[in-house]
């Protein structure tokens, strides 16, 4: 089975229906994302930059954790644009051994226990082939 990474799609689901005040977004309150990858982007590439763009503007911090050897270092740091933190680790158990918050550890752990925080998507958002 093929494996799809549609970072563009992940990005644009965020912005436009997760950062909503209908889902708790709210003036005076930091709105932070986490975006989780352990793939290289696939789908919709040409879109990333626009994608991300729109997410900066309308966010007060972005974290990118690039997780496995399997993800482009260049296209993290692409997708960071000096404008987020970047993190990588080789694997999701190595995230406890580096200098990565302790709530974005916890986030992610979270997910990996099938609790969705909000802002935080991976991969595996439907593809928009």
């Amino acid at each position: 089975m093929a494996s799809y990474t549609n970072l563009a799609a992940g990005l644009q689901k965020t912005t436009s229906e997760v950062l909503q005040q209908s889902r708790g977004l709210r003036d005076g309150v930091q709105t932070i994302v986490i975006v989780v990858t352990d793939g290289v982007a696939n789908l919709n590439v040409t879109d990333i930059p626009r994608e991300s763009a729109i997410l900066y503007d309308i966010t007060d911090s972005v974290y990118v954790i690039g997780i496995t050897e399997a993800i482009d270092e260049a296209e993290m740091e692409e997708l960071a644009e000096g404008k987020a933190t970047l993190f990588l680790a080789k694997t999701f158990e190595e995230l406890d051994n580096t200098n990565i918050p302790p709530e974005i550890v916890a986030s992610v752990c979270d997910k990996l226990e099938g609790k969705f925080p909000m802002g935080l998507f991976l991969k595996n958002t439907p593809s928009t082939k």
